[in-house]
């Protein structure tokens, strides 16, 4: 996921410390400065390659134990409910049908994440 983030990190690593070498070598302010700016740059790109990779572990924990359809599961039937009760209130048999329908999905997700959590 962050792969991108790492080569272009690790390049300007590398490229900001050989100019800030360079710049001390030549005596040369402007280069030793912008040499250490390149070489952060790339140490805060390769962080956020890291925290991509991180948040992507997680993400995929997260999908097998389950909870990403429970989250579903729970939001459909929220938001089902609440179509159902409004298409009623206000006399719209579609609605009132969408809601219940998205409620029969939201019950099949949160049943689908209890059995990857079973399973995981």
């Amino acid at each position: 996921m962050g792969t991108l983030d790492h080569v272009k990190g690790a390049t300007n690593e590398v490229v900001g410390a050989i100019k800030k070498d360079v710049g001390k070598v030549v005596d040369s302010p402007e280069l030793t400065a912008e040499g250490a700016l390149q070489n952060l740059k790339g140490q805060a790109q390769n962080a956020l390659g890291a925290a991509k990779d991180k948040a992507a572990e997680l993400y995929d924990d997260a999908e097998q134990a389950g909870l990403i359809d429970s989250a579903r599961g729970v939001l459909n039937t929220t938001v089902g409910k609440a179509r159902e009760v409004v298409g009623h209130v206000i006399g719209a048999p579609r609605i009132e049908a969408e809601g219940v329908a998205q409620q029969a999905e939201g019950h099949l997700q949160s049943a689908a994440g209890a059995v990857k959590k079973t399973v995981h």
